[in-house]
């Protein structure tokens, strides 16, 4: 964000004509790296590539720049010094160990200051939990660190509680008139009134490093779920600063006003589950987004949008807060101009309900390619370089996130005056993945990977770089980009591409993604000028006429689009899930497949699935509104717990003991089960109409020059059957071509014809047909059951007998349950649906005469499989807003099994809250190894070392798992050796110490050893002991409790009478002191997630 003035005068007088292939220069791995570099970082949701980003700033006095990027191991941010005129490597680099991200970075003439998280300090009270890294500014003068300032932790809460910051994705600015940083960055709170929320921050940091709270500047918690941030330098506090929301705008919010309607509104925005269409690059992107002119107080945005339209009430935030649709499938350019740091040129984004909702907008680009990593830098005090990506095109299956398909090219666009000045400059092997910088001579440059750029699917192990290269573009194609003694000897080596490198498995995509190839970039610098092209598609035709240019023309864009058009509106109007790191829980053993995941539609309070079939990229006013009257739905139904025996899916869920009408009212305060520690319905949705309106409303014309944003195209047919794009090396089990093998065992039972058919979508055309439904959650046995099993086992192996007489119990005759559903909505959701098809499980049978799929299910709970199936098919009236603690796990087995926990991850927060208010257990029980389980799910590994510890102490015999699916080789499966190690360590130190008091090795004396002896075995005897010390028992000590037994131990001392009263007199207390102490060692637990599933 640093410029320099220096020379701009000069260009005073610069003609101003279009941009031409020879103003863009490149110097292709001039900066070699000390560290390797991942260059893609991961998308919300999609998993689709970005560019991770290199922040690059140069110094007030133009002579030297600096480059911060990730190590690859994502552990440690290097900061590498660069030759603004060669852009070659100076020195060596300066590395901020236990940086998480390079976050923002501003350069001085003697140093620079960096934006980066990282964890706290070990020991510092009230941490964030699991080492949650928290924003963190470093400044380094002359390579040594000047100072480091936390701006979130324990010692900066807000007034919504202490911040955090695992993704940042924010950006940092420095005004050299006050001598302050401003650093914008989004935070979660781990304490008070946003706990388990996010928002974003303003923080303010003087020269000396002091952080300062400016009333009107600084804020705690701004926007919700900010999933964009635009930040830039003024003269003054507070920095203009912008905000990409989840109500549904865009806002510019300087002066701390968050998300209010006093700021002001930049655009509207369809928002779904906290992504507004990535409109400032999502992940990675909030850089070079607003830029301030040079020698001005104006600035100029740029973002990318689907435009808006039709704008409602969002009744959750009150009046003059608005939802709309959006007006294309795919994303176009737009800019906004700015006459200082709070005033924007021309109309802010309307807040009057109706049809308009983006007239104002000021386009840059209007076709049906999809435009993504929209960056903006100034030339001077009036014109500007605007930049995007360009999927010719795309596949859009998110409506509020990014789309795939080819890559087909980087734009550069000169803009002046709030205009399009000529054609854009096409580049096929330049990107922007870092700031951009005005030099001291006007051009602008950044940072970019030299590398073979992919968007058509999520890239898989991508190769490490260890050479970045550097672009610049300049206002007129004479401009020398490095000194003729930095340019390469002609016998140097060609820079090679580094390919983008995918998994060596398919992915569900129709282009492929090149294999790895290793990286050999030049460190030279090497000037070139790329293939540059200008493309024919930009060349100046007349507007078209607005009703004209919505007509379908050709299937182009692809869209998933889905038929729900009422949401009950009691239902979570606040829903906060973590964004945009926790919003969906894949599980560790699977990768992140974008194709797979749920597709979103429109939704006033949540995200939706999608339920249709593929759709083109007509623009969303030509879809007919539905015939039929919308359903009524009644406010979101209280929670009900899921009934246990089979009934409609509305109802209850009840424990098998309870009568099946009657709704389980879980007690609170678990049972004990440690005896030897005691004493001491049916679902609907509204259609989507298919015909297309013959009276759409034109579209607004807008203040840009150019026309309005159309997209086109038509909707592909149907495919008849399912054709499967799984990847079976995924999944890991005995399953030959996949699945998970580990998991709950299905119990047998005979089954009768009788069904009953549960309609999970009415247009659905498969039924999954569940037999044997399984009423129980799995048996959780008693230690009086435990003790006669051992006792009978025992009993047989001494005669060496074994009955077989018994006749076995008659199999219950069980009905059926058939649930009609969407196979290709199943298949969206869980890629264990998607490899059925293609892979022929088991479970599979070909379209019966019915023309329905059929798919067999086995042992589930009937209720439990009907709400899994619900929140896949987002049908929400038939969706519980609370669940029992055994309901809860139910859904976890059966997501599990399906490979569909991320689908529920939508609705684990309200659930899991609702538990959370009830007692937890404090015995070992079955609810305490629930809640281990679902802990493990959620990863909430506080509650896992909480529960984790009490089963290790408080259990008698080996601990149960219930057979649940833990996930494999995790630290759960270690518990009982921990349990038995503790008690091992107990009984052989009381057995060592006997031994020692019996040679004289311990005691004052052998008439105190024998003395002490004496009471320790007297002692043992009398708490009952002595049988079980002596008699070496060894593992899994069965009928042994490691609490009752250290509590009985306790009880042990020397007698207080006599000479024993006497100082320095040996105690028997004192020798048993550290033997349990030891003992409790063996199970002291504090286990992260990464932990956990590093095992």
């Amino acid at each position: 964000m640093m410029r320099s003035t220096f020379f701009f005068s000069l260009l005073a007088g610069t003609a101003f004509a279009q941009l031409a292939e020879n103003n863009l220069k490149t110097h292709v791995g001039s900066l070699k790296l000390s560290a390797p570099f991942n260059p893609i970082k991961e998308a919300y949701w999609t998993g689709l590539p970005h560019h991770r980003r290199t922040p690059f700033a140069v110094s007030p006095d133009g002579k030297s720049a600096y480059l911060a990027y990730l190590d690859a191991s994502e552990t440690d941010v290097h900061i590498q010094k660069v030759d603004p005129a060669t852009f070659a490597t100076v020195g060596d680099a300066v590395t901020v160990t236990g940086g998480k991200e390079a976050g923002g970075l501003v350069a001085h003439n003697d140093g620079f200051a960096l934006l980066t998280n990282e964890a706290m300090p070990s020991g510092t009270t009230n941490a964030p939990p699991d080492s949650t890294p928290v924003a963190v500014l470093y400044r380094y003068t002359a390579g040594k660190q000047t100072f480091k300032t936390f701006l979130g932790g324990p010692d900066n809460v807000g007034g919504m509680g202490a911040l955090a910051s695992p993704d940042m994705n924010g950006d940092l600015a420095f005004s050299e008139a006050t001598g302050m940083y401003g650093a914008y960055f989004v935070v979660t709170a781990y304490s008070g009134d946003a706990k388990g929320h996010f928002g974003d921050a303003i923080q303010y940091v003087s020269e000396n490093g002091t952080l300062e709270q400016i009333q009107g500047a600084s804020s705690s918690w701004g926007c919700s779920h900010n999933t964009g941030i635009a930040f830039e330098a003024a003269d003054s506090v507070p920095f203009p600063s912008i905000c990409s929301e989840d109500q549904g705008a865009i806002w510019l919010n300087t002066g701390g006003t968050g998300m209010d309607k006093s700021g002001v509104k930049v655009s509207n925005e369809n928002v779904q589950n906290g992504a507004g269409n990535e409109a400032m690059g999502g992940m990675s992107g909030s850089y070079s987004g607003l830029a301030r002119f040079i020698d001005s107080d104006s600035y100029i945005f740029s973002w990318v949008s689907r435009g808006a339209k039709d704008l409602t009430e969002n009744e959750w935030m009150g009046a003059g807060y608005t939802h709309s649709e959006n007006r294309t499938v795919n994303r176009n350019v737009a800019i906004a101009t700015f006459s200082d740091k709070k005033t924007i040129v021309g109309e802010q984004a309307t807040s009057e309900l109706g049809p308009d909702g983006d007239s104002q907008v000021n386009w840059i680009t209007t076709g049906s390619a999809d435009c993504q990593n929209a960056h903006v830098a100034a030339f001077d005090g009036t014109s500007a370089l605007v930049t995007w990506e360009e999927i010719a095109e795309p596949t859009c299956e998110f409506v509020a996130m990014g789309c795939k398909g080819a890559f087909t090219g980087s734009y550069f666009q000169l803009v002046k005056d709030g205009k399009k000045v000529g054609e854009p400059v096409k580049s096929m092997d330049v990107y922007v993945a870092g700031d951009m910088v005005t030099m001291a001579d006007g051009r602008v440059c950044w940072p970019y990977v030299d590398m073979d750029w992919t968007l058509d699917a999520p890239v898989r192990n991508p190769a490490k770089v260890e050479a970045i290269s550097f672009a610049c573009m300049g206002l007129s194609g004479n401009e020398s980009a490095a000194p003729a003694s930095s340019a390469p000897a002609a016998s140097a080596p060609a820079a090679s591409k580094t390919p983008a490198p995918s998994s060596k498995a398919p992915v569900a995509t129709s282009a492929a993604v090149k294999e790895s190839a290793p990286v050999n970039e030049v460190a030279e610098s090497t000037e070139q000028t790329p293939a540059v092209e200008t493309p024919a598609e930009y060349a100046p035709t007349p507007a078209p006429n607005p009703i004209e240019s919505l007509l379908p023309i050709a299937p182009i864009v692809s869209v998933i689009t889905s038929a729900l058009e009422a949401i009950p509106s009691g239902f979570l109007p606040d829903n906060d899930l973590p964004a945009p790191f926790l919003s969906i829980f894949i599980p560790a053993s699977e990768s992140f497949i974008a194709s797979l995941a749920p597709a979103f539609t429109e939704s006033a309070k949540i995200p939706l699935l999608s339920l249709e079939p593929v759709y083109s990229s007509t623009p969303s006013s030509l879809v007919a509104e539905p015939t039929v009257e919308p359903t009524a739905y009644p406010e979101y139904p209280e929670a009900t717990p899921i009934v246990e025996p089979s009934q409609p899916a509305a109802t209850p869920i009840v424990e098998p003991s309870q009568p099946a009408v009657t709704p389980t009212v879980e007690p609170t305060q678990p049972a004990a089960s440690t005896t030897c520690t005691e004493g001491k319905t049916q679902s609907t949705r509204v259609p989507l109409d298919a015909t297309l309106s013959a009276d759409a409303p034109p579209y607004p014309i807008g203040t840009g020059s150019a026309a309005y944003p159309t997209g086109s195209g038509m909707r592909p047919s149907g495919i008849a059957r399912p054709t499967g794009a799984g990847r079976p090396d995924w999944f890991h089990g005995s399953r030959p071509d996949g699945s998970f093998g580990w998991g709950r065992p299905r119990p047998s039972a005979r089954m009768t014809e009788e069904s009953e058919l549960v309609t999970i979508d009415p247009n659905g055309d498969m039924l999954i047909i569940l037999k044997d439904p399984n009423t129980a959650l799995l048996e959780w046995k008693e230690d009086k059951d435990l003790l006669e099993e051992t006792i009978a086992q025992a009993a047989a192996e001494a005669t060496e007998t074994v009955n077989n007489s018994e006749v076995a119990p008659l199999e219950r005759e069980l009905p059926k349950t058939r649930y009609l559903v969407s196979s290709r909505q199943m298949r969206i959701v869980s890629p264990y649906f998607e490899n059925m098809f293609k892979f022929n499980y088991g479970e599979t049978v070909s379209v019966f005469e019915d023309d329905l799929y059929h798919v067999q299910a086995q042992g589930w709970n009937p209720e439990a499989f009907a709400v899994v199936l619900n929140v896949a098919h987002v049908q929400l009236q038939a969706i519980p807003k609370k669940v029992s603690l055994a309901s809860f796990a139910w859904l976890y087995v059966i997501a599990d099994y399906y490979q569909m926990e991320g689908v529920l991850g939508l609705f684990t927060t309200e659930w899991l809250n609702q538990l959370k208010r009830q007692p937890m257990p404090i015995t070992y029980s079955k609810e305490l190894v629930l809640w281990m389980f679902l802990s493990v799910k959620l990863q909430d590994m506080e509650t896992f070392n909480h529960m984790a510890l009490i089963a290790t102490r408080k259990a008698c015999y080996p601990i149960q798992f219930l057979d649940l699916p833990f996930p494999p080789g995790g630290q759960v499966h270690k518990l009982d050796g921990m349990r038995c190690a503790a008690i091992e360590k107990l009984l052989g130190g009381v057995r060592k110490l006997i031994r020692e008091l019996y040679q004289g090795k311990e005691g004052c004396s052998e008439a105190c050893s024998g003395m002490l002896l004496g009471f320790l075995q007297r002692a043992l005897w009398k708490e009952d002991l002595q049988g079980v010390v002596s008699e070496h028992r060894q593992r899994p000590f069965e009928g042994i409790g490691f609490d009752s037994l250290l509590c009985e131990i306790e009880e042990i001392g020397t007698p207080s009478d006599g000479i024993w009263d006497l100082p320095n007199c040996c105690l028997l207390e004192d020798l048993l002191f550290p033997i349990r102490c030891d003992a409790a060692a063996c199970l002291e637990l504090d286990i992260s997630i990464a932990e956990y599933q590093g095992q």
